[in-house]
């Protein structure tokens, strides 16, 4: 027996539902031709059903949906459907059963923008129009896109067609992907995120069989910059990758383009700030900052004494043990946002749980280069981590300066090289057991002053104009020689010296140690007027410094009698009295004191390499 209800008229708040239904007991089939119609559907929709992109009075509209439906146990299906939602349209057929799903379906939207939250703004002044072909089939760990084809009416373009095997096996995967985007700022907006006004192009061909998925066709372009590659998926139950990839050209300076929202936003900011800033001057009176209680000065002060710099943060290796992995990336030609360099290379491997870094490059276009290897090997007790670096021609400037190619090859080049081992399972473990040297030497070069942007931290700005006081006044700095070297041992940190610098008007010879356990530092700078620079120049230099504190609060002393700095004199000096230091300086601190520096770490550097080898064959056997 059945029950069939005709003429049904059904209203539920602003909702009405007209149609028929035919239910079967026996079956426990439901069959019916249903048109439903609102004003407002978020009456009857629970909030919290809402998907959280989209904005809860974006259903305060009108609403229409026509279908017929057949529901029986562990299926349902709907055929003809016809949904409209405002300006959204959705046509077609949808059928749901136990581990499967059949959609043939079109959909079209006059402003995607309205169905995101976003900035109102963008909403309004440049509506996205996008049209979907959805004709695809899901049935267990295999999906088929018999059509999936997504537009915009500004262009954009998403294309693909295939089979896809993501179960125990690839077998059966043959599946094509084409990408179109003349802007993907517009597709940012979507998802409310900050994407640069820039082309994308991407184009992939996936095949795959019962022992591997393969990328015969991977490519990315976007304006000048494109790469392209290999990939190879084997094993899905725990995924052996094989990528690599190559690009011709990667040139990042549309990135650094202000989008459109954010730039509107900073100029409705800065109206605002400055009409604000000038109502502010006309109607109010500077207040008198209020004397700090003793009491919480002294707290404050007792928190600055006991922060650290280096956090407690826990290191998880847990990741490398779910996959294995050889990755190759080679860009010939790379362009940032003021940089270029000629060649950036890397080699990596992720095999039992281990992260290998074979090696890491990078080469500038005044042919600079620098080079990394490393390994990060989780344990029982404890993660273990090593770091070699290898720099040579590496002129001292920083990323974003705008400096021209003739003006970068007038810096003093560098050269430095390091080993750095450490166990531990967090970052402040790693710093305590931190074991390994580094050292850098650099050449005769001219430095212009705007260099002097690596300091931008107060504390390192203070420093330097300590150190000379007429760096404000110069150009440029002509630098003779420099060197510097460090030696970690168990996370204490020693340089003796630490760095000698000699410049044509000044030299600096500096040492001192860093206990990386408790954050404490000593260290002590010796600054030294060159012969020629005059009586009155001279004296403004402070021909001794002192450092001490924590990483978290240095403090600096000009005091060279002070506790602070003469203990260390004697061992710097050789016990020769502070009257007349400057004179005998100036006889010892030259080009020569860079060199006796360098051949001072020879063997230190010998003992540390030998020592970080021990290390990597321990725990890399």
């Amino acid at each position: 027996d059945t029950l069939d209800l005709r003429d049904l008229t059904l209203t539920l708040s602003d909702m009405v539902v007209e149609g028929a239904l035919t239910v079967n007991p026996e079956q426990k089939s439901v069959i019916g031709d249903l048109s439903l119609r609102g004003e407002n559907l978020t009456n009857v929709l629970p909030q919290q059903l809402l998907p959280p992109g989209i904005p809860p009075d974006q259903l305060d509209q009108a609403l229409s949906a026509t279908s017929k439906l057949t529901v029986k146990p562990g299926s349902f299906r709907a055929n003809d459907l016809k949904l409209q939602i405002g300006d959204l349209a959705i046509e077609g057929n949808v059928q749901f059963s136990e581990g499967a799903v059949d959609l043939d379906a079109t959909l079209a939207v006059d402003n995607a923008y309205a169905w995101a939250v976003i900035d109102e703004s963008i909403a309004s002044k440049q509506p996205l129009a996008i049209t979907a072909n959805v004709d695809l089939t899901q049935s267990g760990s295999q999906i088929s896109f018999q059509e999936l084809t997504i537009q915009t009416r500004a262009g954009a373009t998403l294309h693909s067609r295939g089979e896809l095997q993501f179960g125990e096996t690839f077998a059966g995967t043959g599946l094509e992907i084409s990408v179109d985007l003349p802007d993907l700022q517009r597709l940012g907006w979507l998802a409310d995120l900050a994407l640069p006004k820039i082309p994308l192009q991407i184009e992939a061909s996936l095949e795959g069989n019962k022992s591997h998925l393969s990328a015969t066709t991977l490519t990315v372009k976007s304006s000048a910059s494109e790469f392209s590659g290999r990939l190879r998926v084997s094993d899905p139950s725990h995924p052996n990758i094989q990528l690599a990839l190559h690009s011709n050209m990667m040139d990042l300076r549309p990135l650094y383009g202000p989008s459109l929202a954010a730039t509107e936003n900073r100029t409705s900011a800065s109206a605002t700030s400055a009409s604000a800033t000038s109502t502010q001057s006309k109607t109010t009176k500077p207040k008198r900052s209020r004397p700090k209680n003793s009491k919480t000065s002294n707290k404050q002060k007792k928190i600055a004494r006991t922060k650290k710099v280096i956090p407690v943060a826990e290191i998880n290796l847990d990741i490398l043990q779910r996959f294995d992995a050889d990755v190759s990336i080679n860009i010939d030609r790379f362009i940032g946002q003021k940089r270029r360099f000629n060649n950036i290379e890397l080699i990596s491997q992720v095999s039992q749980g281990r992260l290998i870094v074979d090696k890491a490059m990078i080469r500038s276009e005044s042919d600079g280069r620098i080079e990394l290897s490393g390994f990060a090997v989780p344990g029982d007790a404890e993660h273990h981590f090593g770091l070699t670096i290898d720099g040579t021609n590496v002129r001292p400037v920083l990323p974003s300066a705008a400096i021209e190619l003739d003006e970068l090859t007038a810096l003093p080049p560098a050269n430095f090289s390091g080993e750095l081992s450490a166990s531990g399972n967090t970052v402040r473990e790693l710093a305590q057991s931190l074991t390994g040297t580094a050292q850098m030497t650099m050449a005769e070069g001219i430095i212009p002053g705007e260099l002097s942007g690596f300091f931008t931290n107060d504390f390192l700005a203070e420093l330097l104009s300590l150190l000379n006081p007429l760096e404000e006044e110069e150009e440029f700095t002509k630098l003779q020689c420099a060197v510097a070297f460090a030696e970690v041992l168990d996370g204490k940190v020693k340089g003796d010296p630490f760095a000698t610098v000699v410049s044509e008007k000044l030299a600096i010879v500096s040492k001192g140690q860093i206990d990386l356990h408790n954050e404490k530092l000593f260290l002590t700078f010796n600054t030294v007027p060159q012969k020629g620079l005059g009586i009155s120049a001279s004296s403004a230099f402070n021909p001794f410094i002192g450092v001490a504190g924590t990483l978290a609060r240095p403090q600096v002393t000009l005091d060279p009698e002070g506790a602070l700095v003469q203990g260390s004199l004697a061992v710097m000096t050789g016990g020769i009295s502070l009257i007349g230091k400057s004179f005998i300086d100036r006889l010892s601190v030259s080009k020569k004191s860079c060199k006796k520096a360098e051949d001072k770490m020879v063997n230190e550097r010998a003992a540390s390499q030998q020592a970080f080898e021990s290390f990597r064959k321990a725990v890399l056997p």
